[in-house]
């Protein structure tokens, strides 16, 4: 998959992506491997969005991919590049920004985080028609939007965006805000 890229970390293993995926117990998406293999922690190009929210109106959002890696390494240089290169432990991959820990208990089981909008809504992997798929749909999770499933239970809002990680990249586009920034 060929993207332009507004900003990432530089390539990965791999295998570190896989590895990951099999820990938690999925598979991700070829593509999404092949992609952040090539851009860890990509912010594409076109990272701007619209879809349908839960009250059928249009409304949109922007993105940003989390990374891979052991330590966060803020990367302005080569040298920097190589310190955070060598920081990459293979028996210890991790999403650098996966969100605050108290989320979880208000999340359902089986999608997995992999990205997350300005706005601090996440997106996900949504495994759970299928625990065993290689191209899950994708999900947002409105950050700050509960429901109420129970007196004593409460999850996250979520809405589907796309059947699979080729047709949501399928979706992305340039913010035309931006694009007319450029211009002037």
């Amino acid at each position: 998959m060929n993207i332009d890229v507004s900003s990432d970390h530089g390539q990965i293993d791999r295998k570190i992506i896989e590895d990951y995926a099999e820990s938690i117990g999925y598979k991700f998406p070829k593509s999404y491997v092949e992609l952040l293999s090539k851009h860890n922690g990509l912010t594409p190009q076109k990272s701007y969005f619209e879809f349908l929210d839960h009250n059928n109106k249009f409304t949109d959002r922007d993105l940003y991919f989390y990374s891979y890696g052991y330590e966060e390494i803020e990367i302005w240089d080569e040298e920097d590049r190589k310190k955070y290169e060598n920081s990459i432990k293979k028996y210890e991959a991790i999403e650098l920004n996966q969100p605050d820990e108290h989320m979880y208990e208000f999340m359902d089981k089986h999608i997995v985080i992999f990205g997350e909008c300005a706005g601090g809504d996440l997106l996900a992997f949504d495994y759970r028609d299928d625990l065993d798929t290689d191209e899950p749909a994708i999900t947002l999770i409105y950050h700050d939007d509960l429901i109420q499933i129970s007196p004593t239970e409460h999850k996250l809002r979520t809405i589907k965006l796309a059947d699979n990680f080729t047709s949501f990249m399928a979706l992305l586009k340039e913010d035309l805000f931006l694009f007319f920034l450029k211009l002037t």
